[in-house]
């Protein structure tokens, strides 16, 4: 352990039969599950400028390891484990916080366009006092959440729907805990969404991203999903 902030990304193998596949159509399954792994890829890399924190890498399925040890290897990669993603997520951030850490930070994969600052403002936050710390999501789920301490209960909800947001928030005031709140994003699960990422790249030039950005140059994604 070389800091005390620990950054944790989620992460699956891109399966074209299980990852993104609300992106196809228009992109086929192939496509979608080559556009997330370009997604992933600029993902390690923004998580690899930031100084202050231990990298992780946290994957399903379990047998895909040397797939992402070979994509991460200045990373410690370990399996997800849990029955659903709300268990996942909180055995996952469990495991480092037991492991010494004071702070950890969990985001997920489909977001190239996050930037380190809004690492650093979560992890700021918690510094400052906060008890969780969550990015929110346009809908209505959230693309970071950081703790100082493992709270089960945040994260035993249902996840994946409109209401993951405000159910969590509601779970974190019935709790007592302090709550900061990052500025909205969005990620990338729809058509829609992916004309937004390449919108957003396309205004703001200052983001990297360069995967996803090499992978979109090769595309027209208006044809496609008009």
């Amino acid at each position: 352990m070389d800091h005390p902030d620990a950054l944790i990304i989620f992460a699956k193998y891109p399966d074209p039969n299980h990852t993104k596949t609300r992106l196809s159509p228009p992109l086929s399954r192939v496509d979608a599950a080559n556009l997330y792994t370009n997604f992933l890829k600029d993902t390690l890399e923004m998580a690899r400028r930031l100084s202050r924190v231990d990298l992780f890498l946290a994957y399903t399925p379990p047998q895909a390891e040397s797939f992402f040890t070979d994509l991460a290897p200045d990373m410690v990669c370990f399996p997800q484990t849990g029955n659903d993603l709300g268990e996942r997520m909180h055995r996952a951030i469990g495991h480092i916080l037991q492991s010494g850490f004071k702070r950890a930070l969990l985001i997920g994969s489909d977001l190239p366009h996050l930037q380190e600052d809004a690492i650093l403002a979560g992890l700021n936050a918690l510094q400052d006092g906060a008890d969780v710390v969550l990015g929110p999501c346009e809908d209505g789920g959230y693309y970071l959440v950081g703790v100082t301490e493992p709270h089960p209960e945040i994260f035993s909800l249902p996840m994946s729907n409109p209401y993951v947001l405000a159910r969590t928030r509601q779970r974190i005031d019935q709790l007592g805990l302090r709550l900061k709140l990052l500025p909205e994003n969005f990620d990338v699960d729809t058509c829609s969404d992916l004309l937004q990422l390449e919108n957003t790249l396309h205004i703001h030039g200052a983001i990297p991203a360069p995967h996803t950005r090499a992978w979109l140059a090769g595309k027209n994604l208006r044809r496609q999903s008009g």
